[in-house]
């Protein structure tokens, strides 16, 4: 038995078949998102796009409060910050750079 899933953003159809449903139950406990984070004791920095249609700004204030050592930081710009696949330019867009400056610093400090 195979749904399918379409993607809201793209359009694109991506098949599920009932072996990724027993996949996810025999594996359940690995894949509790909920359950990993609040058991992170590493630093985790969690950044977000504000203008994002696809994921829910709450969702990244969620995962902020899970984990004891996290920062949250929120960037002006869409689910991709302002980028899609593939890249065909030669730089990225002013977003994702000061995603990538943000990001460098943050495991640096």
């Amino acid at each position: 038995m195979t749904r399918n899933i379409i993607n809201k953003r793209t359009g694109e159809i991506y098949p599920q078949d009932y072996q990724f449903y027993e996949d996810f139950i025999r594996n359940r406990n690995l894949l509790d998102i909920r359950k990993s984070l609040s058991e992170f004791r590493g630093k985790f920095l969690v950044c977000y796009g504000s203008l994002d249609k696809v994921i829910s700004n709450d969702s990244a204030f969620k995962m902020n409060k899970l984990v004891s050592n996290s920062k949250i930081k929120s960037f002006r710009t869409n689910h991709t910050f302002s980028s899609k696949h593939p890249w065909d330019k030669k730089v990225l867009p002013s977003v994702l750079e000061e995603l990538c400056k943000e990001t460098i610093k943050f495991l640096s400090d």
